[in-house]
């Protein structure tokens, strides 16, 4: 319940549909613990006997499983907005950032992948000269080309 603790003292009314995204990621919190509890129960009932046949006749398991897809129900609805969210910010905000790269969104929960893109990506800026080595040549920087970036494979979604 920690998490549902903190997830409440969130603030998101700075975000569009804050409120909304607020009150479906606690839904979706509380849905899970909720899940948590009766797969405890169905464990619990099977103390002393747990076998095959035992765990599937238990009527426990199919309350425990309908908890499950309630959850995963709430958890869908959370990323569904959280991903309407990312995409009115990909392609409005995000996109005036610059006119020559077209911002990508995190496919998923790839985060290792991303950030290795990431590391790639800044070692591969720190060592150009495209910037140039004095202060006098960062403005004629503003006119040359892009620097060239490993793909973003593996993480993102346009």
């Amino acid at each position: 319940m920690h998490l549902r603790h903190t997830a409440i003292a969130l603030q998101y009314t700075a975000l569009d549909n804050g409120d909304q995204m607020h009150t479906k990621l606690v839904d979706a919190l509380d849905a899970s613990y909720r899940a948590d509890i009766a797969l405890q129960g169905w464990a619990q009932s099977l103390s002393g006997h747990c076998t095959r046949s035992a765990a599937k006749s238990s009527s426990q398991l199919s309350d425990a499983m309908d908890a499950s897809a309630e959850a995963k129900g709430y958890k869908t609805a959370f990323r569904c907005s959280r991903s309407a969210w990312a995409a009115r910010l990909t392609s409005g905000k995000l996109g005036q950032l610059s006119a020559k790269r077209t911002p990508v969104m995190l496919k998923g929960l790839s985060f290792r992948e991303f950030f290795g893109w990431l590391s790639a990506s800044l070692s591969t800026a720190s060592s150009s000269l495209a910037f140039g080595t004095s202060d006098s040549q960062v403005a004629a920087a503003e006119t040359a080309q892009q620097i060239p970036l490993p793909e973003p494979t593996g993480w993102a979604t346009v």
